[in-house]
Formats: structure tokens, C-alpha cells, sequence
């Protein structure tokens, strides 16, 4: 699920004309979803206590919402709702890396 997600948003920045912010929000995801998987990573690793299950399905739900919002970009060029999703799984997955105790930035 995580690299069609990303393999899709690449592949929309690599042919689409979009404003610098959007392809810079783009940049934030792809960025901030890497920090999320490392966190969660280095929590297995050390064996903390997180409900693997419970985020794995928050975090899919996530990608879902973003994906669909991909979908919607692709057939009707609407550069500002996409903007919007991204914008929003940016800060979902910031405020989760954060309360996993992650370095969001």
C-alpha cells in the first residue's frame, strides 16, 4: 500500500505542472511518511508497547484518504484539493510521529 501511495504522487509531480507549494507539501509527505515508518520501526526494535495493529490501521486509513484524493487529481486536475489532502496527511502523520515520541521534523 505505502509504495503504490508514494509511486502514484511521484508520478503525478513527474508530469503534472504544479504550483512550488504543492510540490513542496508533496516533498513533506513523502518526507514525514518516511520519519512515521522509521518511528514505528525503532519502537518494534526496542520492543516498546504499541498497538501495532491499531496504527497500522490508522496509518493505511490515512494513505487511503490521500490516495483517493491522487484519484480525484488525476482525472480532473484539481490542484487545490490536492493540495489540501496532502496537507492533510502531512499533519496527520506530524501530530502521530510526535505522539509516538518521533522527531516529526
Amino acid at each position: 500500500m505505502e509504495a503504490d501511495f508514494r509511486h502514484r504522487l511521484l508520478r503525478i509531480l513527474e508530469r503534472k505542472q504544479l504550483r512550488s507549494e504543492t510540490i513542496a507539501l508533496a516533498a513533506e509527505v513523502i518526507a514525514i511518511d518516511a520519519r512515521f515508518n522509521a518511528t514505528v520501526a525503532e519502537k518494534k526494535r526496542r520492543d516498546e508497547d504499541i498497538d501495532i495493529f491499531a496504527l497500522s490501521k490508522w496509518y493505511e486509513d490515512q494513505l487511503d484518504k490521500c490516495s483517493a484524493q491522487l484519484g480525484r487529481f488525476e482525472s480532473t486536475d484539481d490542484e487545490q484539493s490536492l493540495a489540501n489532502a496532502l496537507l492533510t496527511v502531512r499533519n496527520s502523520l506530524r501530530q502521530s510521529v510526535t505522539d509516538l515520541g518521533g522527531s516529526p521534523a
